[in-house]
């Protein structure tokens, strides 16, 4: 993701979002200054390929609440994983949803905080 990010690399100052399938094979990457929009560039990406059934995994360059779980939720993603915290509520939503909710994403360590089962760490 951070190697498609050609405004972040410019500005420094904008948010991506980028989704994945099963095979970590990217299908779109969007970005914004505003993280809400960033992902909602990525959805509809998303939905004008006509890959929303490939959607698997939603990474984000923000802390992760209940709207972006929300939003994550709606397109049937499976795993949500931001380099920020999660919020309780975000933590709470994706229990009840059945998401699987990753934040403090880094190269060698991640924070799982629900449905750990769909994550294989090596």
């Amino acid at each position: 993701m951070e190697a498609g990010q050609r405004l972040f690399s410019l500005t420094g100052s904008t948010h991506a979002c980028a989704i994945f399938d099963k095979s970590a094979n990217m299908l779109c990457l969007a970005e914004d200054v505003g993280r809400f929009n960033a992902l909602d560039k990525a959805a509809g990406a998303l939905l004008r390929l006509g890959k929303q059934e490939e959607g698997y995994l939603l990474l984000i360059s923000s802390r992760l609440n209940a709207d972006i779980v929300r939003k994550a939720s709606r397109l049937n993603i499976e795993i949500l994983a931001g380099m920020s915290a999660a919020t309780e509520g975000g933590v709470e939503m994706a229990f009840d949803l059945n998401l699987t909710l990753i934040g403090f994403l880094r190269e060698k360590s991640l924070t799982i905080y629900t449905h750990p089962q769909r994550v294989r760490v090596s």
